[in-house]
């Protein structure tokens, strides 16, 4: 009989320890699933964060390209922004030319195309709505994948 209750007591142990890693990975799915809520709020308020700080240096350059003051620290940086929207107009203007050297017809108007623009265009900014509306399809996504491999 010895031999039965050594059985009973190792399965009744074995029993335990399984109802023990049962109870801590539901623990640690939790503690998982609570962090990727956490994470995502983050990623979130990051991002609204981002999208008000776009409407800040719009605000800016708009108010540099209207040849209003503004802080000799923001000019500069509207400087470098003015600068590299000439690279991009002339980028433009050399992408139109080539494309009428290949097809021949609109030649003419490419080549009346100034070297270098006069004035950088003020830029059309995305709407900060949109780039919250993706990072929350991103979160959940990201949540659902976690969720899953768990």
């Amino acid at each position: 009989m010895a031999f039965f209750d050594k059985l009973s007591q190792a399965a009744k142990s074995f029993g335990d320890k399984a109802v023990e890693v049962g109870k801590n990975i539901g623990d640690k799915a939790s503690d998982a699933v609570e962090i990727a809520k956490l994470n995502s709020k983050i990623s979130t308020a990051k991002n609204a964060a981002n999208a008000e700080l776009l409407k800040m240096g719009q605000y800016f350059y708009e108010q540099f390209a209207a040849g209003k003051a503004v802080d000799p620290a923001v000019q500069e940086f509207c400087q470098k922004a003015k600068e590299q929207y000439g690279i991009i107009a002339q980028a433009q203007a050399d992408i139109e030319r080539v494309k009428a050297e290949k097809g021949g017809a609109p030649a003419a108007a490419a080549q009346d195309a100034p070297a270098q623009p006069e004035a950088a265009p003020v830029p059309v900014m995305p709407d900060p709505a949109q780039f919250e509306k993706a990072a929350e399809a991103v979160d959940e996504a990201v949540l659902d994948e976690q969720i899953i491999e768990e």
